[in-house]
């Protein structure tokens, strides 16, 4: 008899992660719609801003429009983005920026059933290719984990972008990341004991356990480097092992204290 229900992941359907990346997203776009429409904070707009637009008008795909006035994922700023999408008949989203308004992006992709493109311009958060979005009220209480069909269609890592911000971010998601190292395991166990029928693969887990393994090798000389405004080869891993491998066990996996914990913290 088998042990528990079926085994499923979630992941992007892209990922492309180096120096100067964000110059082929026009490219990408095009793949996928002719009318993109940017969510982003006023910070991390105005650093990608100029390459954005570029790559997008060389590719012949312009900005249909814009909001970078994302501060928190809340469902009044997801239904105010969606109305503005919807008026502009945008036929794709590109979210740019941390976790707030990269989730929001994701949230307005699942409302209107559009492709999304994230491009995160700082490494705090594996949000960038998860199938979910974390909605809060506006004072940063946790209201509810919205779980979407789908992955992004891209995910765009420019590590010069994500290495010229500021070294702290870097040190936040290697925190976030070397959780999975531990909440993954636990709730794959939890779930196979309950017989639950959504199972972890073991392809996640092993990704973790690689996700942990590159976080204590090359974590303290990533920091280093990006101190130092260096884009190293172990800074390359540690943004991969953040960005790439740390969500990939989300998305075959689960969480478990380490997330209900913070959660808990913000109500």
């Amino acid at each position: 008899m088998p042990e528990g229900g079926a085994r499923k992941v979630i992941l992007p359907a892209r990922y492309v992660q180096g120096q100067g990346v964000l110059g082929q997203l026009g490219v990408y776009v095009r793949q996928h719609g002719s009318k993109p429409f940017a969510v982003s904070g006023r910070t991390s707009w105005s650093r990608v801003k100029a390459r954005v637009q570029a790559s997008l008008l060389q590719a012949g795909v312009p900005l249909a429009g814009h909001d970078d006035t994302v501060t928190e994922c809340t469902h009044g700023k997801i239904n105010e983005v969606t109305a503005k999408v919807e008026a502009l008949e945008a036929d794709i989203i590109i979210g740019c920026g941390g976790g707030k308004a990269v989730d929001t992006a994701k949230a307005v992709s699942e409302k209107l059933q559009l492709p999304v493109i994230t491009v995160p311009t700082q490494c705090a958060t594996n949000a960038d290719q998860m199938a979910d979005a974390v909605v809060f009220s506006e004072d940063h209480r946790f209201i509810e984990d919205i779980y979407l069909s789908q992955a992004p269609v891209l995910v765009l890592v420019d590590t010069e972008v994500v290495a010229r911000a500021p070294p702290v971010f870097l040190v936040q998601g290697m925190g976030d990341a070397l959780a999975c190292g531990f909440e993954k395991p636990a709730y794959a166990e939890t779930m196979r004991a309950k017989k639950s029928q959504e199972q972890a693969t073991n392809a996640a887990l092993e990704v973790n356990l690689r996700c942990f393994q590159t976080l204590m090798s090359y974590g303290i000389q990533a920091k280093k480097d990006v101190e130092a405004g260096r884009i190293t080869d172990a800074g390359e891993s540690v943004v991969e092992a953040i960005k790439l491998q740390s969500g990939f066990g989300f998305g075959g996996g689960g969480c478990a204290a380490a997330h209900a914990v913070h959660n808990g913290l913000t109500i």
